[in-house]
């Protein structure tokens, strides 16, 4: 079993405001030695995924100008493990899929000249190694973007403000 880590959010400076990113002192409740800190996009704030001592973060697109970003922090070793990038990205974001995996979805549907998709990939949180990517047939029937994303099992879930539908994942 992981240690326990406790996770407290800093004062914003007017760096952070500059870098739309919040400062998070890092703790473990067994280890009083410990001590580490992270800089993660604001939106990770209402949106946490944790899971054995790893953080999962997505950094959102900046004005158009870089592409949405996965990364995973291993708060043991302190590193920073498997940077991901998606440039055609219209959303991109991450659940837990297991207690050592995670299912990153990205989806595009609003840009001209370009087929709508809506992807999947499985990531093994031990080893940082992606899986196999999946298209979903998300965008037959619905032209809603998803409310909420949510693995139970193999089924991904997906909410809209009017459905609630399901697919089996082979991971």
């Amino acid at each position: 079993m992981p240690p326990p880590f406790l996770m407290l959010q800093e004062e914003q400076t007017e760096q952070n405001r500059k870098n739309n990113t919040r400062t998070w002192k890092i703790q473990r409740e067994d280890n009083p030695a410990y001590a580490h800190t992270l800089e993660l996009a604001n939106e990770w704030t209402g949106k946490p995924v944790v899971a054995n001592g790893r953080v999962v973060e997505i950094i959102p697109l900046k004005k158009k100008k870089n592409p949405f970003t996965l990364r995973i922090h291993d708060l043991n070793s302190r590193k920073t493990i498997v940077p991901k990038t998606d440039e055609e990205a219209e959303k991109m974001g991450a659940v837990l899929a297991g207690p050592d995996q995670i299912l990153v979805y990205a989806y595009q549907r609003n840009k001209r000249q370009t087929e709508p998709y809506f992807r999947v990939t499985p990531y093994d949180l031990n080893s940082g190694k992606a899986g196999p990517t999946m298209g979903i047939d998300y965008w037959n029937g619905t032209n809603r973007h998803p409310d909420e994303i949510r693995v139970i099992g193999n089924l991904l879930f997906a909410r809209n403000h009017d459905s609630l539908r399901a697919w089996h994942l082979k991971i």
